[in-house]
């Protein structure tokens, strides 16, 4: 049997009333040239049994089992086992419209495809779409990836084509050590071995939003999110290095925003009473912080005026002022941390 064009990665935990609508999108696709992994991470319901029915009547899906280890694992495992010259993966609560692998460009080299996604929110049942203004290929990668990132289409794995070659030759993987983020990282180590990127303005990827997902109610641990934010800052870094001879500033002031954004949301996690921190211990977290990460917050002057005030008191005081002013602040403004 030949080796197919694509291997489809699908994690599956717990999917049960998601997966029917996955993985009929992705077999209903028009572009035929692929193989599926499932990689059923440890499920308790029926999701191991509903993969099995499709397996039965579809000779290229493929199912592997492991004991609950977590979704990046899963995906490294799918890319152990994947055959396909190129790498996509797909959520397995997530569908894809029928052109969606068609829409990709298989005449070209690419060394990193991607398009644009839409979004459904299981509040209201809203669909948003987020896309390209225009079909490109392009070896000016910077340029490409501002326009993703703007996008948050950067963020995650989907929506993309990757080079199997790509990965197998740098060892590319997701850090299971990191539980927050870690798909982003993926992309930005996979960034840092490309030449060519080519965009398209369709796009066909239903990203499902869900009530339990929202990052505004969803409590990310401190060390955790510091944790990204060293990483990714740091890829950032190396990835603007790498094009030191961009002269795009948009997108240099991109990525202080960001990087400052960042650093100061993850401040405020520090008062998060989730954390259940103590007033020692938030002192501890700030100075991490000051001692780290300061001048990166000074590199962005767009950042809103709660977040100057922030800023502003980080870099004047010490420690122990600064988490008294702090959270006299946040109070002030009946911030709910």
């Amino acid at each position: 049997m030949s080796k197919p064009l694509i291997s489809i990665i699908i994690p599956v935990f717990n999917s049960q009333e998601h997966l029917e609508k996955c993985l009929s999108s992705i077999l209903n696709q028009t572009f035929k040239d692929f193989e599926i992994i499932i990689i059923n991470d440890g499920s308790t319901d029926n999701s191991l049994s509903i993969c099995e029915s499709f397996e039965k009547n579809h000779n290229n899906i493929k199912i592997y089992s492991q004991n609950n280890a977590g979704v990046s694992i899963a995906r490294n495992n799918g890319l152990d086992k994947a055959s396909g010259s190129y790498i996509c993966f797909v959520d397995s609560d997530d569908w894809l419209d029928e052109k969606f692998l068609e829409n990709f460009d298989y005449s070209i080299d690419s060394d990193l495809q991607m398009q644009g996604l839409i979004i459904w929110k299981e509040d209201g049942n809203k669909f948003e779409t987020i896309k390209f203004p225009q079909k490109c290929i392009s070896n000016n990668i910077i340029d490409a990836i501002e326009l993703a990132e703007k996008n948050n289409i950067i963020r995650g794995p989907y929506v993309k084509l990757f080079k199997s070659s790509i990965i197998k030759t740098n060892n590319l993987n997701f850090n299971p050590d990191i539980a927050y983020g870690e798909d982003m990282i993926f992309v930005f180590e996979y960034l840092m071995h490309i030449s060519t990127i080519s965009i398209t303005s369709y796009a066909g990827y239903y990203y499902a939003h869900r009530n339990n997902e929202s990052l505004t109610n969803k409590y990310i641990p401190f060390n955790m999110r510091f944790k990204f934010n060293n990483e990714i800052i740091s890829l950032r870094d190396k990835f603007l290095q790498k094009h030191s001879n961009t002269n795009n500033q948009s997108y240099i002031d991109f990525i202080n925003y960001s990087n400052a954004y960042s650093l100061l949301v993850l401040t405020l996690g520090v008062f998060d009473k989730r954390s259940c921190f103590d007033k020692k211990e938030r002192q501890e977290k700030l100075d991490l912080i000051k001692k780290e990460k300061i001048n990166l917050l000074y590199k962005s002057h767009k950042l809103p005026r709660f977040f100057k005030l922030i800023r502003f008191i980080l870099k004047t005081f010490n420690s122990r002022m600064s988490e008294l002013f702090i959270n006299q602040l946040i109070k002030s403004k009946n911030i709910s941390y």
